[in-house]
């Protein structure tokens, strides 16, 4: 099964087998500010290009914040951090730090739930039910998640009201006090 991949600068990187046509990615190329960027094969992206302007072949690609300064500068900048050697790397090793203490915490206190996803943002789903589909998530007991995020808010960590999402500015020492809130939380929930 195909859960996504992940998009190298510079050119294309596989990611679960996957290396896409076109990718449009919104604001989370430009750290939450407007912008959205649509990149691909270069054979595909030449549609869009300036040798193909006025041609029947041409595509004209045009929006809100098309060159937005203030955006176009923290795209650049969040694309320099994503450059550096290491980057995936060290967030997906803290994602799966994170991601297998929650599994095994979970497994040991006999809660039913599968935790899902990529190192980078995952799910716990509160079910004893296999979730692949939308339909998976259905059997989910949102009142035992709903309980799960407050108490972590109350220990001091944002989650979001499904996912946690690990980036690049999060250190170890973090990552190690979410996972002991995390043991404490969990026997909360047992």
């Amino acid at each position: 099964m195909v859960t996504g991949f992940r998009l190298a600068f510079g050119g294309a990187q596989e990611f679960y087998g996957v290396t896409p046509d076109l990718c449009a990615t919104g604001k989370v190329i430009s750290c939450g500010h407007p912008l959205a960027v649509v990149c691909g094969r270069a054979e595909i992206m030449d549609y869009a290009g300036p040798s193909t302007a006025g041609t029947s072949d041409h595509v004209n690609l045009t929006g809100t914040y098309s060159s937005n300064p203030i955006s176009a500068a923290v795209a650049l900048a969040v694309i320099g951090e994503l450059k550096k050697p290491g980057v995936y790397e060290e967030v997906e090793r803290k994602g799966n730090k994170l991601k297998n203490a929650l599994t095994d915490l979970l497994s040991q206190a006999q809660i039913p739930a599968a935790v899902i996803g990529e190192a980078s943002a995952f799910q716990p789903w509160f079910t004893k039910e296999e979730v692949i589909d939308h339909r998976g998530t259905l059997t989910a007991d949102m009142a035992i998640n709903t309980k799960f995020t407050n108490l972590l808010l109350d220990r001091g960590i944002a989650k979001g009201h499904e996912k946690f999402f690990i980036s690049t500015v999060h250190a170890d020492d973090e990552i190690d006090y979410t996972i002991s809130a995390l043991r404490e939380v969990v026997g909360l929930l047992s």
